[in-house]
């Protein structure tokens, strides 16, 4: 069982190889350019949009109330499909309900890792490739998802109350 989820090889189940694992999840992993059109299409123009895939928002002069603000209803729409899945999972209740927390723990930071990708690439990072076989992160890479993830976590929490 640890070889098919050690992705790192290194002979421990650890974050890296959760997040690793998460992000080759088809519904997880997020295409950056694509992404990055979506946001951004209603408000800018083409020429904008394309320097902001190939380079990113920054460098196209999007301005960073316009990226922050967009940030903010990332968090927000994540929350609430998190929200609204643990509702649903949580609402035959007994004994029924605990079988559904390793489920919801899944989901949630399934959720945690989108938005953690999210505002990396609103905020310049490049695509995060988990396609090639074989691949390992490096330790930046892995770091600096570890700290989206935690500031996903606490904006979160800032968010609900």
């Amino acid at each position: 069982m640890i070889n098919a989820i050690d992705e790192n090889g290194d002979g421990q189940i650890d974050i890296e190889d959760i997040i690793i694992k998460g992000l080759m999840i088809p519904v997880v992993r997020l295409d950056r350019s694509e992404f990055l059109r979506k946001e951004f299409m209603k408000d800018y123009p083409k020429e904008t949009i394309a320097a902001a895939i190939e380079h990113n928002p920054a460098y196209a002069q999007i301005s960073s109330d316009d990226i922050n603000q967009i940030a903010d209803e990332v968090i927000k729409f994540e929350r609430y499909c998190v929200s609204g899945i643990s509702a649903a999972l949580c609402a035959p209740g007994g004994a029924v309900m605990t079988a559904t927390i390793p489920a919801d723990i899944i989901q949630y930071y399934a959720y945690m890792l989108r938005a953690a990708q999210k505002l990396m690439y609103l905020y310049g990072f490049p695509q995060i490739d988990t396609l090639e076989k074989g691949q390992k992160f490096d330790s930046e890479t892995i770091n600096i998802l570890i700290i989206c993830l935690v500031l996903c976590l606490a904006l979160q929490e800032l968010t609900m109350h």
